[in-house]
């Protein structure tokens, strides 16, 4: 479950959390950049949607919830992986990232085993 120089987009509003993730992705070989405010993320995004392999999205964020967030993306580039992160997933949150495409759902605290876990299968569903 080593990453192979993949180009990770981090979001998530706790900067601490964010950080986190970004130094632990690194420790297991994938790129990343990080943001901490969605508009700022949309906005790399636009710019350069071919640049980055996959999202991992925090859902509880103050000016949008990571499945708007998501949603946003993807009609900017219909085949990015998208990995949700929260500490609790309500029935209609998973369905919603479920008709939108989204796989993959990770439950806060993010252990680095799980983390792993889901960006393999992220990378092996986009590939089908």
């Amino acid at each position: 479950m080593q990453g192979n120089d993949e180009h990770i987009l981090i979001i998530d509003d706790d900067s601490e959390t964010a950080f986190m993730m970004g130094t632990l992705l690194k420790k297991i070989g994938y790129k990343t950049t990080i943001k901490t405010n969605s508009q700022d993320l949309l906005d790399v995004f636009k710019n350069s949607p071919n640049d980055f392999d996959l999202v991992l999205c925090d859902q509880s964020m103050p000016s949008i919830t990571g499945l708007a967030l998501s949603e946003k993306l993807l009609e900017i580039r219909s085949d990015i992986p998208i990995v949700l992160m929260s500490g609790y997933f309500s029935e209609e949150q998973v369905k919603n990232a479920k008709n939108l495409g989204i796989k993959n759902l990770l439950k806060k605290p993010i252990i680095l085993t799980d983390l792993a876990l889901a960006l393999s299968q992220a990378f092996l569903n986009k590939k089908e």
